[in-house]
């Protein structure tokens, strides 16, 4: 079944019809990101700071959520820093290659913290 075309805002693939997101969604899209991504943050900050504080990090039952909140924190202020970025500057080479650039970041910061308990 193919989807209704509209002209400028589609682009077809093998007879499959895929839309385009319009500009505004793309805002509201971003501006959801960033909140998601702030209590990401808080959250993670709040177990990173919890463990840090109470001196538990020695213990192997803390040690992993501890490593996974580290881990969530780096991946959401990036993901943070993308958006925010992206809703500043809007699409552009530069703010793609600044965006590939946290990404890259953020995936070398994790593997670290996932390496440890695969």
């Amino acid at each position: 079944m193919k989807m209704p075309v509209i002209e400028n805002s589609s682009v077809s693939f093998l007879d499959i019809e895929v839309p385009f997101l319009t500009s505004s969604k793309i805002k509201v899209l971003g501006g959801f990101y960033i909140g998601t991504c702030i209590l990401s943050i808080l959250g993670s900050a709040s177990i990173v700071i919890a463990v840090i504080i109470k001196k538990k990090l020695c213990n192997p039952e803390v040690r992993p959520i501890f490593h996974l909140s580290l881990a969530d924190f780096v991946a959401s202020l990036s993901l943070c820093i993308g958006a925010a970025t992206y809703l500043q500057f809007g699409f552009n080479s530069t703010t793609r290659q600044f965006c590939s650039y946290v990404t890259a970041f953020s995936s070398v910061c994790d593997m670290p913290f996932y390496h440890n308990y695969l």
